[in-house]
């Protein structure tokens, strides 16, 4: 069996080398056409996240990102296109594109290895005087008989450079030459040693040189960008090639000693990601939980993260840990940590009001009592009452951190050795403690048909400011009544029939359930089927998402989240015209209809579920078995 590219590499940075280059797949150095010996990476231009398409403009080299825009245009040539104001094909029949030569090219004739002066005079400098003065045309020339390469020039002595020099007095290649006696002119006091080792290899388009970097960072890279792949993330070439030319102008031996006062955002994001995913590679429980930001795919779950920062106090910060070490393992889903966040964020109400409300900011555990307890209750009623925290969150935060606190006892946390060793006895949340559950508000959540109708109608509205498959959940929920969760989380085969041949809407709420819809909503279904098999025509149909989500999400899986459906519809309720009922009232004596506004916080998507069933219940129609649709108000 061959060794794979990076098994013969050298091996001079220790044990965080070979653990990350290890970790590094072959079929991903082969996919990014990677050898050691040439050290560069050539992003696929047909690859879903790394790549793109060629411009369509004659002559142009570069790529087009644009995939939803459908012109495929590079950046520039698109930018030409908007300041013609012609119609793309008609601008595509115009646009030619020279580029200007970089000295990539090597010259025409066949075995001459100096590179050629542009794309339109396609020889050395030596070849094309000898062609000038014949006379012959550059095919003619290639063919004459007495033609034959001359020996190259050598390298250029730039350490990320591997392009030919195009003459014998210069240690540069035509591009650096060029480029370093621009710097000097503007009066650049680099060393010439320095230079050398720490400017940037000249830019060609899909390609990037990670020559002359340190061995350890160039393993950081290729496997940073493997796993941010693998996550379903894009990165381009323009991207990532910033990054290397930071490290390698900083002379940083690892990603974690790029300094990032000056970078970009983007730059701080990528190190961020491949730094994460590099830790990983030896995180275990054991390792993760002394930290105080957990990832907690050391703990064997898909993803997320768990914080402990905003617990100021040693003590709590650290039985906290132990508590969430016992209480993950107990909680099912994808989302499963996202109830022992709350239980933190709880416990963080918890320990701000220690933080403000004691001298020693409770630190002292020893000295805490029932007093701090009761000052908590009153922080809480406080928050409630300045508008700051709701009924029901008042009532969850102190739930959550009685429920933790007892958990915590009863684990053993208050004996000798653990975190709340000596924690005194009257430092509980007793059960009376407790304020009033929320009164059930869900009368009058419901919107009046009147507001209904008025929604229906500006539906394409939606289209304007939001993707496409907003609009269709925003439809979805309205017509169905289902929760927003699990409308967003419908799989693309959800849609199935009766015996009678209706259709039934087949969703997942812990165990499959079937709704009965009206065959317009059954139509909406298949378009968005049609929609989403179309753009992603290489993924079986069974594991595919109904409303596919556009980020880190090249194969079409993953769902849109409820989140980001509240958060479009919002911005669009909020920006509709002003709702208004009829409202009866008395005036003078006399009951007449008038006109009021109805508040446009009361359109909040869960209102729709209010809606559904409040209709079918004046209608004294299960609303499980109703077929009608909201939509109808068109």
């Amino acid at each position: 069996m061959k060794a794979p590219a990076w098994a013969t590499a050298p091996d001079t940075q220790g044990g965080r080398l070979q653990l990350v280059r290890g970790a590094i797949e072959p079929s991903f150095l082969q996919l990014m056409q990677w050898d050691w010996t040439v050290q560069r990476l050539i992003f696929p231009k047909d690859h879903l996240q790394l790549g793109g398409v060629a411009c369509r403009v004659e002559g142009c080299r570069k790529t087009s990102f644009k995939f939803a825009m459908a012109h495929g245009l590079c950046d520039t040539c698109d930018f030409h296109w908007q300041d013609s104001g012609l119609p793309v094909e008609e601008f595509l029949a115009k646009a030619t594109r020279t580029w200007r030569y970089v000295g990539k090219d090597s010259c025409r004739v066949g075995d001459c290895p100096r590179p050629c002066k542009s794309s339109g005079e396609p020889f050395c400098y030596a070849h094309l005087h000898q062609q000038r003065v014949s006379g012959f045309s550059v095919e003619e020339f290639v063919q004459s008989p007495g033609v034959k390469g001359l020996p190259s020039f050598g390298i250029c002595v730039v350490v990320a450079c591997d392009r030919e020099k195009d003459y014998d007095r210069t240690p540069y290649c035509m591009a650096h030459r060029n480029r370093r006696l621009v710097e000097l002119r503007e009066g650049s006091t680099t060393d010439e040693e320095m230079w050398r080792r720490t400017t940037a290899p000249v830019t060609i388009t899909d390609e990037i040189s990670l020559k002359g970097l340190p061995e350890l960072l160039i393993a950081e890279v290729i496997f940073g960008l493997q796993e941010r792949t693998r996550s379903g993330a894009k990165t381009k070439d323009h991207s990532l090639r910033p990054l290397c030319a930071t490290a390698r102008r900083q002379g940083a031996p690892s990603l974690t000693e790029i300094d990032l006062a000056g970078p970009t955002r983007l730059q701080h994001q990528l190190v961020a990601t491949f730094t994460a995913s590099i830790c990983r590679l030896s995180a275990t429980p054991e390792t993760e939980r002394r930290k105080d930001f957990w990832d907690l795919k050391a703990f064997g779950m898909n993803g997320g993260s768990i914080r402990f920062t905003e617990l100021s106090q040693p003590w709590l910060r650290e039985a906290t840990k132990a508590w969430a070490v016992q209480e993950l393992p107990l909680h099912r889903g994808k989302r499963a940590h996202t109830t022992v966040q709350c239980g933190i964020r709880s416990l963080a109400r918890f320990s701000e009001s220690l933080r403000l409300q004691r001298a020693d900011q409770g630190d002292d555990m020893l000295r805490l009592g029932r007093a701090d307890v009761v000052a908590f209750l009153h922080r809480m009623a406080y928050l409630h009452e300045q508008g700051l925290v709701s009924a029901d969150g008042r009532h969850k935060a102190v739930t959550r951190c009685r429920q933790a606190l007892h958990r915590m006892r009863s684990l053993g946390l208050t004996g000798p050795g653990q975190p709340l060793a000596g924690l005194p006895g009257d430092f509980v949340l007793r059960s009376e403690d407790v304020p009033d559950e929320a009164e059930d508000s869900e009368a009058g959540k419901d919107l009046p048909a009147e507001v209904m109708r008025q929604l229906c109608e500006q539906l394409d509205t939606l289209d304007a400011i939001a993707p496409p498959h907003i609009r269709i959940a925003v439809e979805l929920i309205i017509d169905t009544g289902r929760r927003p969760q699990e409308v967003s989380s419908l799989p693309l085969e959800c849609l199935d029939a009766d015996a009678d041949g209706h259709p039934v809407l087949v969703y997942d709420n812990h165990k499959s359930h079937r709704l009965p819809i009206s065959p317009s909503t059954a139509e909406l279904i298949v378009r968005q089927q049609e929609a989403v098999r179309a753009r992603f025509p290489k993924t079986p149909p069974t594991e595919l998402a109904l409303l596919p989500t556009q980020m880190r999400n090249p194969h079409g899986t993953k769902s849109i989240s409820e989140n980001l459906v509240g958060t479009w519809h919002r911005t669009w309720a909020t920006g509709l015209p002003e709702f208004h009922i009829s409202v009866l009232v008395d005036a003078d004596g006399r009951r007449e209809n008038k006109r009021v506004v109805f508040s446009k916080e009361k359109v909040f998507l869960y209102a729709y579920r209010h809606s559904y069933a409040q209709r079918h219940a004046d209608a004294g129609v299960a609303p499980r078995c109703c077929k009608s649709s909201w939509t109808t108000f068109n």
